[in-house]
This record gives structure tokens, sequence and C-alpha cells, in this order.
């Protein structure tokens, strides 16, 4: 069983969608994973992957979101409509392609009163749409999605790389795309400075000002497994909410060279 698990990182995704696009070019297509574990907005690449409707993907970050937001960093809110919007466009047939998919796309949501990951199968979830937005909506400015009954936040608070998902799975193989370079370390002041937005609610306080922590933590545990295969970018990528189209175009750019050196190294490259 081979499972491939995508890390979030708002507009740093542009990487994901390079190393996709180099994947596709080499003949690696959704058939190829049989499970997928994707966080933020990296689930919805690997919805248009999946769909097999990658081009749409594609088309939403190489031209529709640079001539939305026009070169003004990433608005949070502004991006949530957008992306509702454009769904609601583009979402029913793809939905109804990931219904009959026998690949799982499994998306970590954080319960924030347990605090603690959750995981949902977009393939079979009573409202996807729920799901999709909750994993795009930056805790500081949204507040947190009921689903059966329980509040939700993005599953990056507690787990940004979900890797224990594909362990659960049982798989053989777990691919990772990353959005940060191996040897990246958070910082964890900005994070507790953070926190201070959500002063009345401690649980998401907690959560928040913990990130770098967590991820770090997490970070490490990768470096040092040796049943993970890797593909992450050589440096750090532009900031996560630079929307320009030449930060995107370098991003993706960065991304198809990361899969090309992969690809090469693992013998699959073909192109």
């Amino acid at each position: 069983m081979r499972t491939l698990v995508l890390e979030g990182g708002g507009m740093r995704n542009a990487f994901t969608v390079g190393v996709i696009k180099q994947f596709l070019e080499n003949g690696i297509n959704y058939r190829y994973f049989d499970n997928y574990v994707a966080t933020s907005v990296a689930t919805w690449s690997t919805l248009y992957f999946l769909a097999d409707r990658f081009d749409v993907g594609y088309r939403l970050w190489n031209k529709d979101i640079p001539e939305y937001f026009r070169g003004r960093l990433l608005n949070f809110n502004e991006g949530a409509d957008y992306l509702k919007k454009l769904f609601k466009e583009t979402g029913p047939a793809i939905l109804t392609k990931i219904s009959a998919r026998k690949q799982k796309v499994f998306v970590p949501l954080t319960n924030i009163n347990t605090m603690k990951t959750e995981y949902f199968c977009l393939n079979t979830a009573k409202d996807p749409l729920d799901i999709l937005l909750t994993a795009v909506a930056w805790p500081f400015y949204f507040p947190p999605t009921i689903i059966n009954g329980n509040p939700y936040y993005d599953g990056g608070l507690t787990s940004a790389i979900p890797i224990e998902k594909a362990d659960m799975l049982g798989s053989d193989e777990k691919w990772l795309i990353l959005t940060y370079p191996l040897d990246y370390h958070k910082r964890e002041l900005p994070y507790k400075l953070g926190s201070l937005f959500a002063l009345h609610k401690p649980r998401l306080r907690k959560l928040i000002s913990q990130r770098a922590v967590l991820y770090n933590q997490t970070l490490r545990e990768i470096n040092k497994r040796e049943d993970l295969i890797v593909i992450s970018p050589k440096k750090n990528l532009p900031n996560f909410r630079k929307t320009d189209l030449k930060s995107i175009r370098t991003t993706i750019r960065l991304g198809k060279q990361a899969a090309t050196e992969f690809l090469k190294k693992r013998n699959l490259l073909k192109n």
C-alpha cells in the first residue's frame, strides 16, 4: 500500500502543485497511490489530482489566484470566499468523481474540545465542503466549524504533517511532500505572540502557542525515520501569503525541479 502525505502552507502549496505536475508529466497519476492524507490547502490540490482534473487545479494557481489578488498579500477572508465560490462552480463534478474512487482522501481537523486531531474521509463525508473550508480557515480569522455537533479548526494546529495517519493505514510506502526544507526550524516566539489574539479562547491559544514545538518535533521525527520517502524544497520558499504571479511560478518551478531530482533517483523519470 502506497500513501501520499501532503503538507499545507498557504501559498507555499504552489511547490506541491509543481511536484504533482511533474508526477503527471512522468506517468504518475492518481492510481499510483492507494491513499492520500492532506493538510490545509494541500487538500484542494489533492482533490483535483485524484479527480483526474489537475488542469483545473493548475490553472487555479498559475492564473486564477494571481489575477484575483493581483499581487496583494493573501487575505484569509477573501481567500476562503474565493475558494468557496470556485468550488461551487467545479466542485459537484469533482466530488462525484472522488466518491467513486477506491483511493481515499483523509483530511485532519482539530477538535477544539479535545485539542486532538481527527481524520475525515472526503470520499464518504456527508458535507465535504465543510471539511474543505475548515481545512483552509485560519483560526485567527474564522470561528470553528461545527461538524457532527463538535467544533473543528484547521488540522494544521495539531498535525501539520500528518504522517501518523499513514502509519495508521499500514502503508508499505509513505511518500511525503513538504513545503519547508528538512532542516527548517520554526521559531516559537511568533506563535506565542500570535496566540495572544486568542486570549479569550484558552484551548485555541494553547494550541497556537505550541504549534512551533509540535512542528519541529515532527520534522525531527521525519529526519530520523528511514521508512519515509520525502520530497521537500532545498531552501525556504516565498512567503506563505505571497500571491503575485512571479512568486507562484517560481515556487511551482522549484517543485518541478525537486520532483525531477527525486524521480531520477528512483528511476521513475521519463521526461
